[in-house]
Parts: structure tokens; sequence; C-alpha cells
């Protein structure tokens, strides 16, 4: 890869400004001037990049780990969502190149004879998924392909993606339907969800991860990122938290303490009875959905 160690040299040598071994001496001895002072030495702490907040690439894997489990293999994609590897997800076992999720879920459905998954975005659809999506139609690959649209090619600039609803200069214009293409392309399982509908979307999931052959679940809605820019609506709801009402939420009535710890085992019982409505769960509780807040409840996803 084209790193500091191999940009560093050739800047300085390109810009004449210092070079080589006389400048990281230098930059030594400046460091033992530092420790004869006391001055003690400041390390960066490691931040690792992670999906941005009220990102709906988030909702697309709480629901994927709630049908699919945590020994479903994961195929990953280059994009935001390539994120998803990291904890709390946990959502990505293999990452190799742009375009390579859906050929290397078809091979491992074929090695393991398990039903695979394979997360992809808008952009990388458009631009390197429909080659393999073909090959794994013609071969009635057992996978499951979740395009993640956030209708925007977020991770480089939030570029617009064929699926934004707007250009380059903010002009409306037709969107390109992922669904479309991928039924153009002989896919006969595609559906369409809003992944902040919980419910809707474990329902769409499941059946994808009961059908056979190739299916294609697209988890669709912006970047709450890229809505700032250009593709704005020209009226955005802004919501906000009344401190006057924080304490009269009802999470004491449904046992969820505003002070009660995080876990990932809390957020999956959480989510669970957020979904509890739904037929999934039914058979789970018998007696009726649990008590919820009525914050929980109108929240995207449950918590």
């Amino acid at each position: 890869e084209i790193g500091p160690d191999v940009l560093e040299p050739a800047l300085r040598a390109f810009f004449a400004v210092g070079a080589g071994e006389p400048e990281r001496e230098r930059e030594r001895e400046r460091e033992r001037e530092r420790e004869r002072a006391g001055i003690p030495a400041v390390a960066v702490p490691p931040r690792p990049p992670s999906l941005c907040p009220g990102c709906p690439h988030s909702a697309t894997f709480v629901a994927l780990k709630l049908v699919f489990g945590d020994d479903r293999i994961y195929v990953n994609d280059i994009g935001c969502y390539t994120l998803g590897f990291q904890p709390p997800h946990a959502v990505g076992d293999v990452l190799l190149s742009m375009g390579a999720s859906i050929p290397i879920a078809a091979g491992l459905a074929r090695a393991t004879g398990q039903r695979t998954v394979a997360v992809v975005g808008d952009s990388t659809f458009f631009h390197s998924a429909l080659p393999a999506l073909v090959n794994a139609v013609e071969h009635q690959d057992d996978i499951v392909l979740v395009v993640a649209d956030n209708q925007a090619t977020s991770m480089t600039g939030h570029q617009p993606s064929p699926s934004s609803p707007v250009d380059r200069g903010g002009h409306e214009r037709p969107r390109r339907s992922i669904a479309a293409a991928a039924r153009a392309l002989g896919v006969r399982d595609v559906r369409v969800v809003d992944p902040f509908d919980l419910p809707a979307t474990i329902e769409v999931m499941t059946a994808a991860r009961d059908a056979r052959g190739p299916s294609v679940v697209i988890t669709e809605r912006p970047c709450p990122f890229y809505l700032m820019g250009p593709a704005r609506p020209a009226a955005t709801e802004v919501r906000t938290v009344g401190d006057a009402h924080c304490h009269t939420c009802g999470m004491k009535q449904a046992h969820l303490h505003c002070g009660l710890g995080e876990s990932a085992a809390l957020d999956r019982q959480v989510l669970a009875r957020r979904a509890a409505d739904h037929d999934l769960y039914a058979r789970a509780y018998p007696a009726g959905p649990p008590a919820v807040a009525p914050c929980a409840a109108a929240g995207p996803i449950g918590i």
C-alpha cells in the first residue's frame, strides 16, 4: 500500500524539504531533548473508523444479526458498510476487494453447503457487483445479497451514486432502481425494505434466509449526512428532546431504567422485545408482547 513510509520520502525529495536519515536523526534529537526536559511523550490513542450516528447500515446489521445469528458467514465489500465487521455488530468475516463479496459468498456456499450472506452498497452494486450477480443467478448459488442502499457514495465524500435522487449539481433526477436491475438479471427473490422498520426488515430477511438460490434484500434509506447536502429535502423535520419530559417516558414501568448498563446481550434482548408484536416472535411470547417504553417503541431500532 502507499502508506506514510512510502509517501514521506517521496514528498520530501520532491519539495526538497529535508530528506532521509538526517531529518530522522534531527527528530530523534528533539525527542531526547523532550525527555531531558521531562516532557512526556503523548501517544495518540487509536481511533478506528466507525459508522456515523444515524447510519441506516447500523440498523441493517442489527436485523441481519437477529435473523442470521453469530454462526453465519458474512462476506463484506468495500464501502461504509465494511465497518459492520466491528463490535457491536461483528457482521463481516471476509473482505477482499471491491466487487468480490458475491463471488466469495458463492464459493463459500458451494464449499460449506451453508446459505451465505454478502453485503454490498448501492455504489458498489452498480460499479462492480453486476457481473458477479449474473454468475450467481446462472449457477443458482445459495446466497443472500444484502444491498445497503443509502443513496450516496458516502465513504469517499458523499458523491451521488446511481441510486441518488439528485445529480452532482443537486438537480433532481430519476433514481436507478437496484431492485429492477436485480430482477432484470434474473433474480426471482428481490425484496426492498426500510431498515429503520425493524419488524418489516426481520420479516424480509427471514424470508430470504429460508429461500433457496440467490435472494436480494435491498435496505433502502438515505445517508443522513448526504441529506444535509444537495439531496436535502425542502422541508426536513427536526426532532428535539424535551428536557421537561425526560423522566416521564415510561422506562421505569417497563423495567428499563436509564441507568442500566449497555451490553450486546441487553441490546439483543430489547430488540427482540421491540419486535415481539411481530409473528416471528409470537411463539416466544405467548402471553403477549412485554412492556416497552414509549420512547423505545417509537425509536427506529427500539432502544
